[in-house]
């Protein structure tokens, strides 16, 4: 279907609150392009955006092989704003487009050559079926995750479906080492369960797996917090973190009045997000296509580019 994402800076002035309405006006099956759509344009950040990818990518790496390609290709070290700027550009395509547009199924062909040219540089990676289905699981319900872990109330129902739906769009189109991926849980409430079940399953410590770790704090925190925050930083990204990852990685639990307050202040937010707080003004489409953004794009990838990275 065509996307609509309803008014635009550049045709009208928008009212301070529209998505809402919009979005449930839409079927999660037939329309989930543009609920996605416009949840990504008008309800998520940088900061969230960031955040889900620290929290989630700690999740990812809960199998061996997961961190060991992470951490061997030398990026999220060497070149962390960039790493996290170039996944971040699959995603919002993705969420802007959606999995059957054109763009979106060329993006993915991308993705699934530069994962199979690391199929024989890192082989415990890539090779547990299960391993691939939890990562598209997880990120399909992160938000809702992140809700429990608050205290704070779903998402609606057509939401969660179009997520789903979503998801396993993807999943037709993403390839591992056996091929395409048929198996994909057949519901919402089955994704969240595959995701619970694959994180509580007993998987061996590595060292690899608490460096992501750390690093992925580290990118977060260098982006967003000064120096002498760093540490409060970190409290507050392991608040998001399901105690199973933090026990797999080796990690501590946050510091507790930092656990409390990032709770209550998120379940405060979402409930805002939910009800009065105002929808983005300008759509992260047009916020990403900016002058500005591609200088502030620009600039950290001349900072980065000279690290050097391990051949490959």
């Amino acid at each position: 279907m065509s996307i609509t994402t309803g008014p635009t800076t550049a045709t009208m002035k928008q009212p301070k609150r529209w998505v809402d309405d919009r979005i449930a006006q839409l079927d999660g099956v037939r329309d989930y392009d543009a609920i996605i759509s416009l949840i990504a344009n008008y309800k998520l950040n940088d900061f969230i955006m960031n955040l889900t990818y620290a929290t989630g990518f700690m999740s990812n790496t809960v199998p061996v092989g997961g961190s060991d390609a992470i951490a061997g290709t030398g990026k999220a070290q060497q070149r962390p704003q960039t790493r996290y700027l170039d996944t971040m550009n699959y995603f919002w395509e993705w969420f802007f487009k959606g999995p059957d547009h054109p763009d979106v199924q060329a993006s993915l062909l991308r993705l699934n050559r530069l994962h199979a040219h690391l199929y024989d540089k890192f082989p415990e990676s890539f090779r547990d079926r299960d391993e691939w289905i939890f990562t598209m699981c997880n990120l399909g319900c992160g938000a809702d995750r992140m809700r429990d872990i608050v205290g704070a109330p779903r998402q609606p129902e057509n939401v969660q479906v179009a997520w789903h739906t979503f998801w396993e769009k993807v999943s037709r189109q993403m390839t591992g080492p056996d091929g395409h991926f048929t198996d994909f849980p057949g519901s919402y409430d089955a994704m969240i369960a595959f995701a619970e079940d694959f994180e509580s399953r007993e998987h061996p410590y590595t060292p690899t797996g608490n460096k992501v770790a750390n690093l992925l704090m580290d990118q977060f925190n260098e982006k967003f917090l000064p120096k002498p925050l760093h540490g409060a930083g970190r409290s507050f990204i392991l608040t998001f973190v399901p105690p199973t990852v933090r026990k797999r990685h080796s990690l501590p639990r946050p510091n507790r009045a930092i656990e409390f307050l990032t709770k209550k202040a998120f379940r405060l937010m979402f409930f805002a997000i939910d009800h009065f707080a105002p929808d983005n003004r300008v759509s992260n489409s047009d916020r990403l296509a900016s002058a500005e953004f591609e200088a502030e794009r620009k600039k950290i990838f001349a900072s980065e580019k000279n690290n050097p990275l391990p051949k490959l």
